[in-house]
């Protein structure tokens, strides 16, 4: 099949010399032949609008994230993973496979590009337009469906994010209710403490003047009863030893 689209490219870039791009006409069949020998390891190259010939648009990475394992399967799920787990098969008659045959013939004019594929569609049995035309419509529905389990996952996971958010501001509130009560709980008890300290404090100043008012009262009660038998004593003692 090299072979034929050898000559066919050759055949065709002379035909429509005139109306192809310098570069496109200066491009050899030998190394057309080339470049399409190694399309298997090409990315695809696809405008806005999925046209051939644009570059390929770059996606960021996804930063590594503390999502559930779950989800950063799906997320981080590529294309080509995503066929594999619907079942699609690589064939010559596959999307992908033609997608990068039209990378290699992106310096070409769209109808060239559309008129090489058919030619060669038309020499190889293995595979037709409309088989790839179909294939390319289911891969396109996987895709979308893909997109559809994202935008779900993405929307119950934010759901589940704002609860967690939700759950945990109530948690603060609750929390700082609590201390809020222990430490009035505590003032309270702190309080307490100062009053009955003080009373105490108070009390034992009121029984030390009780204690010596008592003990004053009890000296000076001793004193005059001493007072008055040393009177006594005195009083005998003045008029000399009683008679026998």
């Amino acid at each position: 099949m090299a072979g034929f689209f050898k000559k066919f490219a050759s055949a065709f870039v002379d035909f429509d010399a005139k109306s192809a791009p310098a570069e496109a006409t200066g491009e050899s069949s030998a190394a057309l032949e080339a470049e399409l020998a190694a399309l298997e390891g090409h990315p695809v190259a696809t405008g806005p609008s999925g046209g051939a010939g644009a570059p390929a648009m770059q996606l960021a990475p996804v930063p590594e994230a503390m999502l559930p394992a779950e989800t950063q399967a799906l997320l981080s799920l590529t294309p080509d993973e995503l066929f594999a787990e619907a079942g699609f098969t690589e064939t010559p008659a596959s999307a992908p496979r033609v997608v990068k045959m039209l990378a290699g013939l992106a310096q070409f004019p769209h109808p060239q590009q559309l008129a090489m594929l058919r030619a060669l569609d038309a020499a190889d049995d293995s595979w037709s337009e409309t088989e790839v035309t179909q294939d390319a419509q289911n891969r396109q529905a996987a895709l979308e469906a893909h997109l559809t389990r994202i935008d779900q996952t993405r929307q119950g996971r934010l759901l589940a994010l704002d609860q967690q958010a939700a759950t945990a501001q109530e948690t603060r509130v609750a929390t700082l209710a609590e201390i809020d009560r222990q430490i009035a709980e505590l003032m309270k008890l702190r309080e307490d403490a100062i009053t009955e300290c003080a009373n105490a404090v108070a009390g034992v100043d009121r029984e030390k003047r009780e204690l010596e008012l008592a003990a004053m009262d009890a000296r000076n009660r001793t004193l005059a009863a001493a007072q008055q038998l040393g009177q006594l004593v005195a009083f005998f003692s003045a008029g000399g030893p009683p008679p026998r």
